[in-house]
């Protein structure tokens, strides 16, 4: 019962610090994944159209994807455009867009600095096989306890 207890305490906590900054932001999880989905690529020098975006956000459906697009357009984060072929519609960060996907980043890179600040790589490594081992047992629980 402890382990599950210490990785519920860790979980909220991160949480709260990452629900914290978005909320100081203005922005919802959907929303900066968007927003660092298209930074990722920009840096990489590729477009993207809405179907990309849906795939990239979990095949969340087109009219939620679509809302999700028309709230960051609104707000000034991104801008939307029709390619050569008019059904596809690209999408590209503003740089007031690019400017808050970076911050997010960053405070994640400070995040994960503070996680790991005590551990040596060893240990990392070992923990982080430990999670990933937890994740999958606690899918594979959740998969038997089905109706």
């Amino acid at each position: 019962m402890e382990t599950a207890r210490m990785l519920l305490c860790a979980g909220r906590e991160l949480a709260r610090l990452m629900d914290d900054n978005l909320r100081r932001k203005g922005l919802s999880h959907a929303q900066i994944h968007v927003l660092g989905f298209l930074d990722e690529n920009v840096k990489r020098g590729v477009r993207c159209n809405q179907r990309e975006i849906s795939r990239a956000c979990g095949n969340t459906r087109a009219p939620s994807v679509t809302k999700l697009l028309q709230s960051l357009e609104r707000r000034g984060l991104i801008a939307r455009e029709t390619g050569s072929d008019a059904r596809v519609r690209y999408v590209s960060l503003t740089a007031e867009g690019k400017r808050l996907a970076r911050e997010c980043r960053a405070f994640m890179d400070r995040v994960e600095e503070r996680i790991r600040a005590g551990f040596s790589e060893e240990q990392l490594e070992a923990f982080c096989r430990a999670l990933g081992l937890a994740a999958k047992n606690l899918g594979e629980f959740a998969e038997e306890i089905k109706d």
